[in-house]
């Protein structure tokens, strides 16, 4: 350790406090600096359930200490060491931009691909394989990575120990450290990109159909088959792993039906 330098900064928790924003950024002197990193370390320890019994005390340690009101800059300070982690962040921006990325990269891929490749190639086989790779690593991205980290969503089969296969539709709840999992941003492209892409496929199904060219059915009904999967997935988690679509639509109905004047009338 060099000489002169304040043996409190080489510990873990000091270390952790610089990093954040209120300590960074901040034009406080080097005093009051170290004092309020030891104070919100003490803060923590002690009050380590109660964010508020904690903030009073630095609060008043920190007007006892240089004799005027002293208040945070602009920014909170976690008070419970690695909650930085779970911060939400501004809805513009994305926590998981690489999930984001590759959300949309291999079937928006696929897509371009199965529009463009008679343009540069003339092998059939070629094309299919390119296309049934892309589609298939999209499946498993999505179904395994994005939908979890983007919107707190996952759908996967389980064996039981009849032997039985169940499907399983969970939806992760929000901590009690944030109130939302991702950001809207996220959360718009990703159901924009897992409705519209089954969509886009289900148009290439009817074209090919109707153009009689059978060769690129195969094709095109992985793609329809392979992105609804995911789709049909993501809505059972979205409304609740024992609810099913159907009977979503029923209820729906029903409710439309008995908010109708004439109907509780009996005026039909």
């Amino acid at each position: 350790m060099a000489d002169g330098v304040d043996p409190r900064k080489e510990k873990a928790d000091y270390k952790r406090l610089q990093s954040f924003p209120l300590v960074r950024n901040s034009d406080m002197p080097e005093e009051m600096r170290m004092e309020t990193m030891e104070l919100c370390i003490t803060a923590c320890e002690k009050f380590s359930s109660s964010n508020e019994l904690a903030a009073k005390m630095i609060k008043e340690s920190m007007d006892k200490k240089f004799g005027s009101p002293w208040q945070p800059l602009h920014h909170d300070v976690p008070l419970e060491f690695g909650a930085e982690d779970d911060l939400v962040l501004p809805q513009a921006r994305l926590r998981h931009p690489l999930a984001t990325l590759f959300h949309l990269l291999f079937r928006v891929g696929a897509i371009i691909t199965y529009l463009l490749c008679r343009w540069f190639s003339d092998s059939f086989i070629v094309s299919f394989v390119a296309i049934i790779l892309l589609l298939s690593f999209d499946f498993w991205t999505v179904k395994n990575v994005t939908g979890r980290l983007m919107v707190g969503l996952r759908w996967w089969n389980h064996i039981d120990e009849e032997g039985q296969s169940q499907w399983l539709f969970e939806a992760r709840k929000p901590s009690q450290k944030t109130k939302q999992l991702s950001s809207e941003a996220e959360v718009r492209i990703f159901w924009l990109g897992l409705i519209v892409c089954p969509l886009i496929w289900g148009v290439f199904f009817f074209s090919t159909l109707f153009s009689f060219n059978f060769k690129w059915l195969a094709v095109v009904v992985t793609g329809v088959v392979l992105q609804g999967a995911n789709l049909y997935g993501y809505i059972r988690c979205k409304l609740g792993g024992q609810t099913s679509i159907s009977s979503v639509a029923s209820n729906y109905l029903g409710t439309q039906l008995l908010q109708r004047p004439d109907i509780n009338s009996g005026n039909i």
